[in-house]
């Protein structure tokens, strides 16, 4: 079974298939209050979220970036993480009791930023797609169903390419990929052939320095349509996707300052697909961006609540287990991650933070020692280190 994966839309869970994809700077201290926000409620007491002190596992470079699946098919999820420094990504094979064995590293180029995981050769096994910056390609190493890899693939995107998604873009039931291109302005589309190839990019034009990407069907098409983050422009670009593999042009969103991260999921139950963009700002107050879906691609004004200190990626996940989608926030700047609990009609809580590692640049949520409480596995930027936080949540869903 694979990991947690960045986007959550039922339509999706169809045309994406397997699809998981698991979207830096600095900053200075966590803030706790701030005036003119939106109003935070807090959740009752019998759902007040927790996590054991972060368990930390060395890697061979940096730690850019994590995802998590199971990749040698023993049901037990695994991590990989992007390692700027060294040019490879590091694989970490669960024991299925929350500890994690000594990595094992893969050479993918130069400077890789992001990690996904996915099929991408329709083979049931998942595969890995890494950004590299400094190589302006994405790689692709197909899995052997054991934890190991081949060799990587690579394929030639815009300058300086950031994030990944993955999704079925054109319908043909394989997957392809998204790239957000931040020293080009533009989205990179590669459509796979199912084999683990992939068609040359097609670029579409987006905002200033693009970094986030996620995707969802938000105007209920049945296609796939892509939000991308400007990290320059204080915007978001919503590319609404035609079905066939192509985008129509970029409509634009105000949010915060700064956005390098986005998540899309439904924070309204039985509610159209939303999103939540991560505010990096460089003073405070630091703050996500939320908004909700109308259902016919548009959006309603965001409205914001606070995080930590230079929040720069967003996960999604029920970490409480009340049924409702909840935000976990790396806050780049704090070394810490905030919880977010939702409120089930589209509002969060105040933060709830979770001490890890430096300058934490994303998470990764699974259940990593099988309770069936999400777990997290944070990539500190500024560190060799992955820390793994253990959900310890107290379970009060039948009182």
């Amino acid at each position: 079974m694979f990991g947690a994966i960045r986007n959550e839309s039922d339509n999706e869970e169809q045309s994406m298939k397997r699809a998981y994809s698991y979207t830096v700077l600095l900053g200075l201290f966590l803030i706790f209050s701030v005036t003119n926000l939106s109003a935070q409620k807090s959740p009752d007491k019998c759902h007040e979220v927790s996590f054991r002190p972060a368990v930390s596992y060395t890697l061979g470079g940096t730690a850019n970036w994590v995802a998590t699946a199971d990749l040698d098919n023993d049901g037990k999820l695994d991590l990989a993480v992007a390692n700027a420094s060294t040019g490879t990504v590091s694989i970490l094979l669960g024991n299925g009791d929350g500890t994690f064995r000594l990595p094992v590293a893969h050479a993918v180029g130069g400077t890789p930023v992001d990690v996904i995981i996915a099929d991408f050769n329709n083979d049931g096994i998942p595969d890995l797609a890494v950004s590299n910056l400094a190589s302006n390609t994405v790689a692709v190493l197909l899995g052997k169903g054991n934890g190991e890899f081949r060799a990587p693939k690579t394929f030639i995107v815009g300058n300086n390419p950031w994030m990944i998604v993955a999704g079925d873009f054109n319908r043909d039931g394989n997957l392809d990929l998204a790239v957000t291109n931040s020293g080009s302005g533009t989205v990179s589309i590669l459509l796979g052939n199912g084999t683990g190839e992939f068609q040359p990019a097609v670029s579409y034009p987006v905002g200033n320095r693009p970094q986030g990407i996620a995707t969802g069907d938000f105007n209920r098409d049945g296609k796939l349509d892509l939000v991308v983050t400007n990290t320059e422009d204080n915007t978001v670009s919503i590319l609404v996707g035609n079905g066939d593999g192509t985008f129509q042009p970029q409509q634009t969103l105000a949010v915060g300052s700064n956005p390098p991260g986005v998540a899309v999921g439904r924070f309204k139950r039985g509610g159209d697909l939303d999103f939540v963009a991560a505010n990096f700002g460089y003073q405070s107050p630091w703050t996500v961006s939320v908004l909700l879906g109308n259902g016919n691609g548009t959006f309603q004004p965001q409205q914001t609540y606070v995080a930590g200190a230079n929040p720069n990626a967003i996960t999604l996940g029920d970490f409480n287990r009340d049924g409702k989608v909840d935000l976990a926030v790396a806050d780049f700047g704090s070394e810490s991650i905030s919880i977010l609990l939702g409120n089930g009609d589209g509002t969060f809580g105040e933060p709830h933070n979770f001490a890890v590692g430096y300058l934490p640049n994303n998470a990764a949520v699974g259940d990593f020692d099988g309770d069936g409480k999400l777990d997290l596995a944070v990539a500190d930027a500024g560190t060799n280190i992955v820390s793994v936080l253990i959900n310890d949540t107290r379970d009060c869903r039948s009182k």
